[in-house]
């Protein structure tokens, strides 16, 4: 994505809220850490972190360790669309119902900016960088997979995913008892092939000799 840097600050920053996550998909840990102006606090972007730093940054945010971001003021080239994610749940913009959808207006209209504002480069260094977020959190109106993004309703793809659980679940469940059956019917017809000594080792074999008295 092109686009014209307008304007830009480093603001004195420090973490405001650090939690340790699960990942539902793989129940890995990852820690997400939120950064907010030093003085007042107020949210102004998360990230994610591996959970190995969860302790250092539990200790930062105690001690209100000083860091810096940048406030960007970008011109993109082309109109863009935001696409929400959880900073914007924090910032009361959306619920998490509508996340990774398109944001709109109050007629349910999809919002184009020609001008957006973001904060990047933690401590001045590379982490999460200003092509990183525009490639994460805005997509181009002209782009050619921009109608995948304006079709993408995250409370139907929800319920979409609830049923495909469901239906994986009585799949596997159905599964489990044809298989117990099969064994069942298996065992049934391994026992009307033995004789009486064949049982007999058989029970002896499994600690159940006093079923013939032994």
């Amino acid at each position: 994505m092109k686009y014209q840097i307008i304007h830009r600050l480093i603001w004195d920053c420090r973490l405001i809220d650090v939690q340790l996550r699960t990942n539902r998909s793989n129940l890995s840990k990852f820690v997400v850490a939120k950064l907010g102006k030093y003085d007042t606090g107020e949210f102004l972007r998360s990230v994610n972190l591996h959970e190995r730093s969860y302790n250092a940054l539990l200790s930062e945010m105690q001690v209100r360790k000083y860091h810096t971001i940048e406030r960007i003021v970008i011109r993109p080239q082309n109109n863009v669309y935001h696409i929400l994610t959880w900073d914007d749940v924090d910032r009361g913009i959306c619920t998490r119902e509508h996340l990774n959808e398109v944001q709109r207006d109050n007629e349910d209209k999809p919002v184009m900016f020609n001008q957006i504002i973001i904060f990047a480069n933690l401590d001045k260094l590379n982490r999460f960088t200003i092509n990183e977020i525009l490639d994460k959190e805005y997509i181009e109106i002209n782009s050619p997979i921009v109608q995948n993004y304006l079709n993408f309703n995250n409370r139907q793809c929800f319920l979409r995913q609830q049923e495909e659980n469901r239906r994986k679940q009585q799949e596997d469940y159905d599964q489990m008892m044809s298989d117990l059956y099969d064994a069942y019917e298996q065992a049934k017809l391994s026992d009307m092939d033995m004789n009486d000594e064949d049982r007999i080792m058989v029970a002896l074999e499994n600690g159940e000799g006093e079923l013939y008295g032994l």
